[in-house]
């Protein structure tokens, strides 16, 4: 149970009730914008989420269907090739070079340019 309250002044109270009513109104614009901006987010999130799921669903389609490269390593004499990704060397050649961290082995691997190693452009 509630304590009671000791008031001894009721002009107190009126003056509580309208610094309230006046940040109630003050507060309302703001909170409206806070809102609208909350739900362009979630709009704007919701809209990428189902853009990167039908990119899977593309991407998983394409490769099903045989259209999107592979990788094959074979081991040549002398080195290593592959075939299928554009714009990646098609072999290298073991050689002195770092050591990967935990292997006994050194291979020397050319530098490949991420931004051409998936296109065909």
């Amino acid at each position: 149970m509630s304590s009671p309250v000791n008031v001894r002044a009721i002009h107190a109270l009126d003056d509580l009730r309208g610094a309230l009513t006046r940040f109630a109104g003050d507060a309302r614009e703001p909170l409206r914008a806070a809102e609208m901006e909350i739900r362009r987010t979630l709009d704007w999130l919701q809209e990428r989420s189902h853009y990167w799921h039908r990119q899977v669903h593309l991407c998983q389609s394409q490769n099903g269907a045989g259209r999107l490269p592979t990788v094959r390593l074979s081991r040549r004499p002398g080195g290593l090739s592959h075939s299928g990704l554009p714009g990646l060397p098609t072999s290298f050649v073991p050689g002195p070079g770092p050591t990967a961290p935990g292997g006994s082995g050194t291979a020397q691997r050319p530098a490949v340019d991420a931004t051409s190693a998936g296109s065909s452009q």
